[in-house]
């Protein structure tokens, strides 16, 4: 474990790059590389389970389905507005380097095709 946790640093900290003759480096996982999908599959998996799934969150029943890919995410909601605006407000504090956006879907009372 240690020295896979040594390359894992030495892979973030070498991702860098050039701009106009200067020299950037980045911090996070950099786009593009094969590991980047499986690193912050494991990042969400924990954060899912330590923030969205654990019994202690209080909005945790109004959350009827919760499906993720990588970085998309698809919720089915019971709570009402108010408290889905609490719920991803707090989603945004609970780790400096998540920023989750909302788009909510306009409830449909009829549909025609």
């Amino acid at each position: 474990p240690d020295d896979t946790m040594k390359l894992l640093e030495i892979c973030f900290k070498a991702h860098f790059k050039k701009i106009d003759g200067n020299i950037y480096t980045f911090d996070g996982t950099p786009i593009g590389k094969s590991m980047t999908g499986p690193i912050a599959d494991i990042f969400m998996i924990w954060f899912e389970e330590e923030f969205i799934f654990n019994p202690v969150n209080e909005f945790l029943p109004y959350l009827k389905s919760w499906k993720r890919y990588r970085d998309d995410i698809y919720i089915v909601w019971s709570g009402g507005a108010e408290a889905l605006d609490c719920f991803f407000w707090q989603l945004n504090y609970k780790h400096p380097r998540i920023e989750f956006t909302l788009l909510k879907e306009k409830k449909m009372e009829s549909c025609r095709f």
